[in-house]
């Protein structure tokens, strides 16, 4: 539409043309001027409409919060996200939350939209903004609202999955009211941190590795034989990293130059790396 608007414009403005068109030749341009508004302005109404269809998943319409509030869908790169309104002002102060949660077994394509819907209706019940990934995998979470109220989404979440009974929910209290969120936005992703794992490459969560404290890691990082792997993008590493202990014969720093998280598992894979991994204990930050 763009470029034929521009091609149009150009070809009323060539350089030369002075003379005055007729009223027959005018009256024509303007019908046809009329004719294509029309259609822009069709073109415009579908698409205000899909964006303001609200879902209660990554795919259907007809949802609606309890509180009558509408979850829209945002078109564009953000087709799949569904973006709520939250109330300007909030009695009290602000707190934030912040938290992962992943599930095994994954969550069927259904539980999935259930998640979404939950977050959705009691986002809108509690007045909550922020953002919120959901995946098959579980969630990925930075929410604003009253103390309370964040503490009873966590309650909520809990009853939908024992496996939030298990989260380290991050909160935040005692913040201004301008640290709350304007709107509370819920997309439905493929993976919480999208490292283009799909579900058939067989990939299953486990343990992992062992978590230490801030002490037990400063002690590790002079150890002999470790390495440290930065698993921020090479921008997050070049501002600042662990990598003093290197020159004292500590854990050697190793930087994968990363520009997004799915270049780690071409990092990982190449015969360099695992040259560099090998009989080594491996630490690793963010």
């Amino acid at each position: 539409g763009l470029g034929h608007e521009e091609g149009g414009a150009s070809s009323t403005k060539n350089e030369g043309v002075k003379k005055r068109k007729g009223k027959q030749q005018d009256g024509e341009q303007a019908a046809e001027q009329d004719a294509g508004n029309a259609k822009r302005k069709d073109r415009k109404g579908g698409e205000e409409e899909d964006a303001g269809s609200s879902t209660g998943n990554s795919g259907s319409k007809g949802s609606s919060t309890s509180k009558g509030k509408e979850a829209k869908k945002l078109g564009g790169w953000h087709s799949r996200t569904l973006a709520l309104k939250a109330a300007p002002t909030i009695q009290g102060d602000v707190s934030l939350v912040l938290f992962y949660q992943y599930v095994e077994p994954l969550w069927s394509e259904e539980r999935k939209g259930e998640a979404v819907r939950l977050v959705v209706d009691v986002g809108a019940e509690l007045n909550l903004g922020g953002r919120v990934r959901v995946a098959r995998e579980g969630f990925n979470a930075t929410l604003s609202g009253t103390a309370g109220a964040l503490r009873e989404f966590a309650r909520r979440l809990g009853e939908f999955d024992r496996h939030f009974l298990e989260t380290d929910f991050k909160y935040i209290d005692g913040l201004t009211k301008d640290k709350h969120f304007k709107d509370l936005k819920v997309v439905p992703v493929q993976e919480l941190v999208f490292y283009g794992v799909k579900p058939e490459d067989g990939v299953k969560l486990g343990p992992g590795g062992v978590h230490l404290d801030p002490r037990d890691y400063h002690a590790k990082m002079a150890s002999e034989g470790t390495v440290i792997v930065d698993v921020r993008n090479h921008y997050e590493a070049s501002i600042g990293r662990f990598d003093k202990q290197t020159a004292v014969g500590g854990a050697a720093y190793i930087d994968p130059k990363m520009r997004k998280s799915t270049d780690f598992m071409g990092w990982l894979g190449r015969e360099e790396t695992q040259r560099q991994l090998e009989g080594k204990d491996v630490l690793m930050y963010c």
